[in-house]
């Protein structure tokens, strides 16, 4: 898998392991409290592969209502408590489409609009997007140099709509009344606000209040590579903010304007450390890593295993080129420490390629685990799968429906898993 690029700005890198022993220092002492320590250096190198079955009991398969005013293509998809938010580019430039689906797949209406009125917005993706189930908003979140965030209730009308103060950021939340938190860049040289902490705090009226500052920069009058550490994570847990930085390795709560520390985490020699300044050709063999989702019972993030890289320094200090990369699962035992290293095959269904099986599941914060699969790709796997015989025989009538339902030209399939308290791990 190869990505590209123009300048290393704005760049989430993921990361995964796995592993099934467990080990005696599993907490450090930090304050006088007791926190958990995250051993993700005991993660072997290979991944084990599973069935889906492992982690999930079912999974649903929900096709999207294609009507021309719901037309969707490479989608980005967030769950309220009744339905589902997917959002769509348009065209090459346009601005993007954000539109709400309910659990059987039936449009219901699109949220704001395109343009430069109230509610309306002119970003060509769609970066972030939170359900707030206790306050019942939806926050969409635009791209552009000052991220265009808006928050609408549950019937699709406008409550807020401000710019962040602080450019070129991914990671912004309210996180109480008048008061949001935006993660910082993290690693590389100075060169924006962004780049001068790893957390800010402000209010609607773009007032920065606080700033959790960094502390680790790249050596000065050094030009040489220093790759990304991995992504940042900023997520909700049990109604709870979430903070991973991975600048510092330790994941917190946010309480206001106070942060608690939850976790730590702690890598093998094989990690790219925070602006470590490094030959491109040593990144080979590396890996990054970024927290996706917590559950009662398990941390889970991805692991990027750099493989290739063809990178240059286009001034001093500024690189940007090509790398590829292999992606892994990372589920941490909460109970014992214990850190699984996973793949995933489709034995649910058994139409799925294992190559696509594994990749890009999402974990909502509300405690949703689904994947939205493109319907050309879909009738094209259900096709092979009846040519080979590989459906589950009780699966057979369900899977059936499904393709009688779809075609090449249809709105992208939602697999949704129910996912299992314990996994089978």
């Amino acid at each position: 898998m190869n990505c590209y690029w123009a300048a290393i700005i704005g760049l989430s890198l993921l990361s995964n392991c796995t592993n099934d022993s467990v080990d005696n220092e599993r907490h450090v002492i930090i304050k006088g409290q007791e926190i958990p320590l995250l051993r993700l250096d005991l993660a072997p190198d290979s991944a084990t592969t599973v069935g889906w079955s492992a982690l999930f009991e079912n999974v649903e398969i929900i096709p999207l209502e294609t009507q021309p005013e719901c037309l969707i293509r490479y989608p980005r998809t967030i769950f309220t408590d009744h339905s589902m938010i997917v959002s769509t580019q348009v065209g090459m430039g346009d601005p993007c489409k954000v539109y709400e689906f309910d659990f059987d797949g039936k449009f219901i209406r699109e949220i704001g609009g395109t343009g430069k009125g109230p509610g309306e917005h002119t970003g060509y993706s769609l970066e972030d997007a939170t359900y707030h189930p206790i306050e019942r908003l939806i926050k969409v979140q635009f791209n552009g140099i000052l991220s265009h965030v808006q928050y609408f209730d549950t019937d699709g009308q406008l409550v807020e709509d401000f710019k962040c103060p602080v450019e070129l950021v991914q990671n912004i939340d309210r996180i109480d009344e008048n008061l949001y938190v935006v993660a910082g860049a993290l690693a590389g040289r100075p060169d924006y606000q962004r780049d001068s902490a790893s957390l800010f705090w402000f209010n609607e009226a773009g007032e920065i209040i606080k700033t959790l500052e960094r502390t680790v920069y790249p050596p000065k009058n050094s030009s040489g590579y220093t790759p990304w550490a991995g992504g940042t994570a900023l997520f909700k847990f049990e109604n709870n903010w979430r903070f991973h930085n991975p600048g510092n390795d330790t994941l917190y709560q946010i309480d206001g304007l106070e942060l608690t520390t939850k976790a730590v985490f702690k890598h093998g020699e094989d990690y790219v450390a925070l602006n470590k300044i490094i030959t491109p050709e040593a990144w080979v063999g590396s890996y990054m890593s970024e927290l996706l989702s917590e559950r009662s019972n398990y941390w889970i993030l991805e692991k990027m295993v750099i493989t290739m890289q063809k990178m240059q320094e286009w001034r001093p200090g500024q690189w940007g080129g090509e790398f590829g990369a292999d992606y892994f699962n990372l589920f941490v035992d909460k109970s014992n420490g214990s850190v699984h290293n996973l793949k995933f095959t489709d034995d649910l269904l058994g139409i799925v390629p294992d190559s696509m099986s594994s990749d890009d599941i999402q974990f909502d914060p509300l405690g949703q685990s689904f994947r939205m699969y493109q319907a050309v790709d879909v009738v094209e796997w259900i096709d092979d799968a009846i040519e080979k015989g590989s459906i589950p025989s009780g699966r057979v009538k369900q899977v059936m429906a499904l393709r009688k339902k779809i075609n090449e030209n249809s709105n992208p399939i939602l697999f949704l898993f129910k996912e299992r308290k314990r996994y089978k791990l």
